[in-house]
């Protein structure tokens, strides 16, 4: 590792009062998608997930309210959920050079990589989003609500919005934007989203419009669930990742994720998956968790997934170290779109 970067690890270490463990070197976990760098560092005490977040976001106020809510959920029992360590002044945040940083405990367990989830690991992930879930409702920022908040789906009416502007102006912006330098992989893609985006378009616009209105409940949600984010010891959910896109928004939003993420071949047998978790907060939260709002959710998020990516590499100019990664996740958001597009 090269010395200025050990050196800035360790002087943002001291200031939560921990030191890299003799013998060893922080290890570069990722430079994810969310622009975030996440460094493994073995302490003399405990193994700790060092993060430095971009320096565009979250804003301070932001991170401390996620923060709030996984303190919070911890309290309530949710032991998956990695806990924000205070540093030497109390605090879960240290601002330094541009960024804010936090440490985490490391936690424990591996994702599952199988071609098929099997029906026990679903059922543990099932129990642990049901549990952040609820603890949402009984503290951190509700921790004065006496039931869940109803309204329309901020994230419903907000694809509508963004649909509606990708089909009128953005698709035309990004078509004949120039390809970046080493993004040429990407500028295939792109053509390939474009021909798919119109019948894709004309079957989602409408199940938006369905549900756009309706009132129903919410909670503090993930909703950038991957299958990398989840971790198993066996068949136990151990630990819970990246918790950066968080927002108050219906549960409908994670339940589509996690079928999407984890069971997205299995589609006519979502109405039986989806069913241990509406049962597990069946007259708390989800009664209005209708497999059509969560189908609403899942096929919106497969149409506008790919959008987001030429937005911010063809458009906004971002570039993502691992330019590979991002291609594959590409490659895996419009094999999806095609399948959709192709069952209707």
């Amino acid at each position: 590792m090269p010395l200025p970067v050990l050196a800035e690890l360790g002087e943002v270490l001291v200031r939560f009062g921990l030191s890299v463990a003799d013998g060893t070197e922080p290890r570069r976990a990722s430079n994810g998608f969310s622009g975030a760098d996440v460094w493994q560092v073995a302490t003399p005490l405990l193994t700790v997930c060092l993060r430095r977040w971009p320096a565009e976001h979250p804003t301070p106020a932001g991170l401390r309210r996620i923060h709030d809510v996984l303190r919070n959920a911890v309290a309530a029992g949710c032991r998956f959920v990695p806990a924000p360590m205070p540093d030497v002044d109390g605090n879960t945040i240290a601002q330094h050079q541009g960024h804010l940083w936090e440490v985490t405990p490391w936690m424990p367990g591996t994702p599952d990589d199988s071609p098929r989830i099997d029906d026990e690991r679903l059922a543990c992930v099932w129990r642990a989003l049901a549990a952040f879930h609820l603890a949402s409702l009984q503290q951190g920022i509700f921790r004065h609500a006496l039931a869940a908040p109803r309204g329309p789906s901020p994230g419903i009416a907000e694809r509508l919005q963004k649909l509606d502007y990708v089909t009128a102006v953005g698709l035309t912006e990004v078509r004949h934007a120039a390809v970046p330098l080493g993004w040429e992989r990407l500028a295939v893609q792109r053509d390939e989203y474009v021909q798919l985006l119109g019948t894709a378009a004309r079957q989602v616009r409408p199940m938006l419009t369905a549900v756009t209105a309706d009132h129903v409940e919410q909670a503090v949600c993930i909703r950038d669930i991957r299958r990398e984010h989840v971790f198993f010891t066996g068949c136990e959910v151990t630990g819970w990742v990246d918790f950066g896109a968080m927002s108050l928004e219906s549960p409908a939003a994670d339940a589509a994720r996690v079928l999407g993420e984890f069971c997205d071949e299995r589609r006519p047998e979502w109405t039986t998956l989806l069913a241990p978790y509406q049962h597990t907060c069946r007259g708390t939260l989800l009664e209005s968790c209708s497999l059509h709002l969560v189908d609403a959710f899942d096929r919106s998020g497969t149409l506008m997934a790919p959008w987001n990516w030429l937005r911010w590499i063809f458009l906004e100019d971002r570039d993502f170290p691992d330019r590979d990664a991002v291609v594959r996740r590409f490659d895996q958001l419009l094999a999806r779109l095609r399948r959709m597009v192709e069952t209707g």
